[in-house]
């Protein structure tokens, strides 16, 4: 018998909800890696063994599954590590992991590769590939054709509306250039972490003129969600500076900061403060009101505003995310992984609105994964190793 490995191209709530009820026992990965994580594990071995316990016949079979799975991730080398100290790519994979070493008659997988690099990438489509059960994964972005390789049928389960008339938005910036001089980044701290205090990335300067963009590129866990929280000021350097213009990043006011270098992070959802989009744009538009709705209209997220900002899809909340990051009306704009969540038609609003920040003289910064997006902004590409 073939079993069904179906792809759904959106977000997949209709789609899911019947898969769930064909199949009652399946399990579902949800496309937050972090929201997959337990927390209660001090292992990433530990946190992968949870859900197979209850199906091992014995503790040795239980551990010989996990270590086959991991191996197929390649992730074998992350197991002593504390799961709440990865990267947003090794946190998806632990997550893979942790329920196809489930021997379940179903999966349904919510945006499975979000966040993985080329490599990695490849590595959890033969795991999909091998899995001898029902199979259901939703894709919201642009879908590569690997996928539509791996993909018995195809469900089109997109979402559309009219798109907005690209707005042309006056962008209120004071363009400066982005300098990091011979910065050196610690592991990020944390109390279970034993490599709390030693190095991550040495030697590390770089150059972004007005006008500018670069990617940062590199493998799962090479840091580059680490280097954009220090250029933002939010991650100490243990040596090194960052400069915007001739402004020292690490000596300016937490309050102040957002005007020089402004970020929005992997996972939008962690930084909404607020129970409605307008008031989430409007909290951080150090230019008034007006530049928050200006910035809502050019994001198609006008019709929204009054929406609480956890009811958006996840391609709305990521455009939001940027439209916040941007209502401080920084200089430097800062970005890790922006569309990884998104739809096609929020893609080329993304695109459009990030070319026409560069060209008033805006720099742009994106740690990213999505070749499309590099080359769309004409990005200058800076790999970690």
């Amino acid at each position: 018998m073939r079993h069904r490995k179906v792809l759904v191209l959106g977000e997949g709530q209709d789609a899911r909800a019947e898969f769930l009820a064909e199949h009652p026992e399946a399990l579902v990965l949800q496309a937050n890696p972090y929201a997959n994580i337990s927390g209660l594990a001090d292992t990433v071995e530990d946190e992968i063994a949870y859900g197979v316990e209850l199906t091992a016949s014995n503790r040795d079979a239980m551990r010989q599954s996990v270590h086959e799975v991991s191996e197929k991730l390649g992730i074998t080398y992350l197991l002593g590590k504390h799961p709440l100290g990865l990267s947003g790519g090794q946190t998806q994979l632990v997550a893979l992991a942790s329920i196809f070493t489930i021997k379940s008659t179903a999966l349904f997988l919510e945006n499975p590769l979000v966040g993985l690099d080329a490599s990695a990438r490849q590595r959890a489509l033969a795991l999909m590939e091998q899995y001898r059960g029902e199979l259901m994964w939703s894709n919201p972005a642009r879908v590569g054709e690997d996928e539509r390789a791996l993909a018995t049928s195809i469900v089109e389960e997109v979402f559309e509306h009219a798109p907005a008339d690209q707005q042309s938005i006056k962008w209120r910036l004071a363009p400066a250039a982005l300098v990091a001089e011979n910065l050196e980044v610690p592991v990020p701290s944390a109390r279970w972490s034993k490599r709390t205090g030693q190095t991550l990335l040495s030697g590390v300067t770089l150059e972004v003129a007005p006008g500018e963009s670069l990617a940062l590129t590199g493998a799962n866990g090479s840091g580059k969600s680490t280097l954009l929280k220090t250029l933002a000021g939010i991650a100490k350097p243990k040596s090194g500076r960052v400069r915007v213009g001739e402004q020292d990043v690490a000596r300016t006011k937490t309050k102040s900061r957002p005007q020089l270098i402004s970020l929005a992070t992997q996972q939008p959802r962690y930084q909404i403060l607020t129970t409605s989009v307008e008031r989430e744009i409007t909290a951080g538009a150090s230019e008034g009101k007006d530049y928050g709705h200006q910035l809502l209209q050019a994001f198609d997220l006008e019709s929204s505003a009054a929406e609480n900002p956890y009811d958006l899809s996840n391609s709305a909340q990521q455009l939001l995310a940027v439209a916040c990051a941007l209502a401080s009306a920084p200089s430097v704009l800062a970005l890790d992984e922006p569309s990884a969540s998104l739809s096609p038609q929020d893609y080329q609003t993304l695109v459009g609105l990030l070319n026409s920040f560069t060209q008033a003289g805006g720099v742009l910064v994106v740690a990213s994964h999505d070749e499309e997006l590099i080359r769309d902004i004409n990005a200058r590409v800076f790999t970690l190793t």
